[in-house]
């Protein structure tokens, strides 16, 4: 890799970071990555390191305050595209899993699954509206689930069952060890300074009726530096 890397040990804080056209940094680079316990005091000087056409940095720090003091020198220093991200480490434990489902006075899906399976007449109730009219409803029927998976209306847990019937699931920890950290991205884009440059001077004239004014003719044109 030594022709696309080249290694360098350097005081950032003190010298800042080499600028385009040294020896390390000769066309400029694109992306400045930043972990240092006083990242905004290099940054300032970063747009002399990157390219004609900009580039992006990276700052990296454990507490808010800090990023916030990266964010207020990267504006001064003439950044755009401010966003900033917080890393959370967050662990998970994968177990293997089967519910059981809670019995609801739904039958068993045994018969369901044997051709078997029939309604009962106490599904269907016949009652009596308020003009006198009968009418027949339908109680609620809740798909029955296999009698492995059924709970016991005596308090008794339902039966496990098999390893293939479960699946995987993936529990977060209720702790874990570690701390915060903040990322913070900016780009530089070289802003094109426009200047009006005049080519006339300031002329004297005066009117018909004697009074005297001021004509300033001005052919201004836009350069772009």
């Amino acid at each position: 890799l030594k022709d696309v890397v080249s290694v360098d040990q350097r005081d950032v804080l003190a010298e800042g970071f080499p600028e385009a056209g040294s020896t390390h940094n000769p066309d400029g680079c694109h992306a400045v990555m930043i972990d240092l316990p006083q990242p905004w005091a290099v940054i300032p000087n970063l747009p002399k390191c990157f390219t004609a056409s900009g580039g992006r940095v990276c700052v990296f720090s454990p507490c808010i305050e800090q990023i916030q003091k990266s964010c207020n020198s990267l504006r001064s220093a003439g950044f755009t595209q401010t966003e900033v991200f917080e890393c959370v480490s967050r662990n998970y434990d994968f177990v293997h899993s089967v519910l059981n489902v809670p019995n609801f006075g739904q039958k068993s899906a045994t018969d369901l699954l044997n051709g078997t399976y029939v309604f009962g007449k106490s599904d269907v109730t016949e009652e009596t509206n308020s003009v006198g009219k009968t009418y027949k409803k339908h109680e609620p029927h809740l798909y029955p689930p296999l009698d492995k998976y059924l709970a016991s209306t005596n308090g008794s847990k339902g039966k496990h069952g098999n390893r293939e019937d479960g699946c995987w699931v993936a529990v977060p920890r209720h702790k874990d060890t570690g701390h915060t950290g903040y990322l913070a991205f900016a780009s530089y884009i070289p802003m094109c300074k426009t200047e009006l440059t005049p080519s006339t001077a300031v002329t004297s004239t005066t009117d018909v009726q004697g009074n005297e004014g001021i004509d300033q003719a001005m052919d201004c044109s836009e350069t772009n530096q």
